[in-house]
């Protein structure tokens, strides 16, 4: 963990920050793969996020890849909170459609849907959020 830790500072110390994304997320994703202890990693996810700012991560990856990590572990408000900071932000206003997409074919095949006959009858109630009958 020292030689990639070691590695990893003398890599960011010589770019500059435009290109230190895709390194901060190769850094992160070792730490995430290796490292147990998930204060040092959500610790490291804040310094990146901090360091990179907008400029250098404008669709959020790193901000986008914690949450999800959060949320696996359990932490859903927390995660809940970096996903209504990226929301609000102006550039991402004209993507937040997108996400809502996503999320709603997301959410499609996790509601309980009658796998029988019923099914063509089932599926529009669901798909467009209203009650199914029966």
């Amino acid at each position: 963990e020292k030689e990639a830790l070691a590695c990893f500072e003398k890599g960011i110390s010589s770019i500059s920050p435009a290109h230190g994304l895709e390194l901060w997320l190769s850094y992160l994703e070792y730490v995430h793969r290796n490292c147990k202890d998930v204060e040092k990693e959500d610790k490291l996810f804040s310094q990146a996020i901090q360091q990179l700012e907008f400029e250098n991560d404008p669709s959020y990856k790193l901000s986008r890849w914690h949450a999800r990590i959060l949320a696996k572990r359990g932490d859903i408000s927390t995660a809940r909170k970096i996903w209504n900071k990226i929301v609000r932000y102006p550039q991402v206003k004209g993507i937040i459609f997108i996400f809502r997409k996503r999320i709603f074919v997301q959410e499609v095949p996790t509601r309980r849907v009658n796998l029988s006959k019923k099914l063509p009858m089932n599926v529009g109630p669901i798909m467009f959020n209203r009650k199914v009958a029966g």
